[in-house]
């Protein structure tokens, strides 16, 4: 940033990078039974990025390590809600908030990540992500 110089807040940024370092997911969820969480930490964060944020249009784009796909975006008044619509069937919410926090580098903005996917040979599988998005340029 230079100096005098505001960083732009979450409705003006059309690119972010989202890292998430905590998670919650089900190891196990049979029909009939509770599911079994396990809660923690991956040897490497989950990251990827959101590209071309349109609010007008309702559109952006997440790149990934393993491609890149199209999301809707629903603008709410304290952030937005990013949307993937998986081949398979899930779906997958990336929820930003748009209260910042200017503490390291660049300002960071509270993210959450959650994937839900269709059963797999009767077994649920869901996972929740936990972390932050910054302006990617």
């Amino acid at each position: 940033m230079l100096l005098g110089q505001e960083w732009p807040t979450l409705d003006e940024l059309s690119s972010l990078r989202c890292t998430f370092e905590s998670r919650t997911t089900t190891e196990r969820w049979e029909l009939g039974s509770e599911p079994k969480l396990d809660l923690g930490k991956d040897a490497k964060p989950l990251q990827f990025f959101v590209d071309s944020i349109d609010r007008e249009n309702n559109k952006a784009r997440m790149i990934g390590n393993v491609g890149s796909a199209e999301l809707v975006v629903v603008p709410y008044p304290m952030g937005l809600h990013l949307i993937e619509r998986i081949p398979t069937g899930g779906l997958n919410l990336l929820t930003i908030d748009n209260q910042r926090s200017d503490d390291g580098e660049r300002p960071s903005f509270r993210a959450v990540y959650s994937r839900h996917g269709p059963p797999i040979l009767e077994h649920w599988i869901v996972s929740q992500y936990y972390g932050a998005c910054q302006m990617w340029e």
